[in-house]
């Protein structure tokens, strides 16, 4: 006997609304830039996975044929994958990725993703360089001092330290990174993610091109942390119109600093002007605060050390105690911003 689904009339008007203009013959219905997107938010219990389910149902059977789905419950991947059982403070965007990727490696769709995975061919070959350089040079000591950081930790290293740093390991480690890799394997190295993931939407926008496509995604709360958040939101950006995602999450992803980027373009502005005003910068600073880790750790411990104002520099420190309590890029604060305010503590 089928579970009983009572309610969620509106839901479901809206959901099919949507699957019938996705396969309308009128052509004016399929010219869609964007994906369309559904966001089912709220505690744990009030049934949102019984909904996605019956979203699902209603998509098989009263759309036989006509749509590919995809149903994705991340506290069910945990068990799976390894990369997830880490905390959800802990989740790289590069394994939340890996987690969409797999959904769609079947053999019949491997040639809609062939950017993404010549993009994961060129990251894996560029870790093997690097690696392999690491245990070959072992009578280059400043190579030797960078074999504890491994491949990844020398990647982390790049992304987070400033080009005009004066951060010797940078420098070595950049000069080392240089004569192991292409110009193109380098781009791929530092941050794979960025790279990958609109290559990934892009895949999923061709896949829909031949037949629509519905992800239903549960359990969203498991990955919802802002660094993979974004990363997938590259995802969904990227692909298109043919695309209906379902999600399901205890928080309201709608309040996320991606919300809007236009004010987050501007606030950042702000602080980058020639002869900004003190009280525009500290309250800059404070409303940046809205957009998670818009505003870049290097930048805030600039304003904290070097600013003459005294406004400012407490606004910067204050900011970045929110976004460690928060913890957002937790680590890169620790490593760049406790011995400047250490030191502006001591000096004032």
């Amino acid at each position: 006997m089928d579970e009983i689904f009572l309610g969620r009339e509106v839901e479901k008007e809206k959901f099919i609304q949507v699957l019938n203009s996705l396969v309308s013959s009128d052509s004016e219905s399929q010219k869609y830039d964007l994906p369309h997107i559904f966001l089912f938010y709220g505690t744990g219990g009030i049934g949102k996975t019984t909904l996605l389910k019956q979203l699902e149902k209603i998509s098989k059977e009263n759309f036989q044929g006509k749509f590919n789905t995809i149903f994705l419950d991340w506290e069910k991947a945990r068990d799976h994958y390894p990369g997830l059982q880490v905390g959800n403070a802990n989740i790289e965007p590069k394994t939340v990725l890996e987690v969409i990727a797999q959904l769609f490696a079947r053999p019949e769709w491997k040639e809609y993703f062939t950017r993404y995975n010549t993009v994961k061919e060129t990251w894996e070959r560029a870790k093997n360089k690097i690696k392999n350089a690491l245990e070959s040079q072992v009578e280059n000591e400043l190579v030797w001092e960078l074999r504890p950081l491994g491949t990844d930790g020398i990647a982390q290293l790049l992304r987070h330290t400033q080009v005009n740093s004066e951060d010797g390991e940078f420098d070595v480690a950049l000069n080392f990174v240089n004569s192991c890799l292409t110009r193109r394997e380098l781009e791929v190295y530092k941050k794979p993610e960025t790279i990958l993931a609109p290559d990934l939407g892009s895949g999923i926008a061709n896949l829909a091109a031949s037949k629509p496509l519905i992800i239903f995604l549960d359990t969203y709360e498991i990955i919802d942390r802002p660094e993979c958040d974004y990363i997938l939101r590259d995802v969904i950006q990227s692909s298109a119109g043919r695309v209906v995602w379902v999600i399901a999450s205890r928080t309201n992803l709608v309040d996320s600093g991606w919300r809007n980027p236009e004010a987050k373009n501007a606030l950042l502005g702000a602080l980058r002007a020639e002869n900004q005003d003190p009280d525009v910068v500290a309250i800059a600073i404070n409303l940046l605060g809205n957009f998670d880790d818009a505003l870049a750790v290097p930048e805030l411990v600039n304003f904290l050390v070097q600013h003459p104002d005294r406004y400012v520099c407490e606004a910067a420190g204050r900011e970045l105690g929110e976004m460690f309590k928060q913890e957002i890029d937790k680590q890169i604060i620790l490593e760049q911003g406790v011995e400047p305010l250490i030191q502006v503590m001591r000096n004032n």
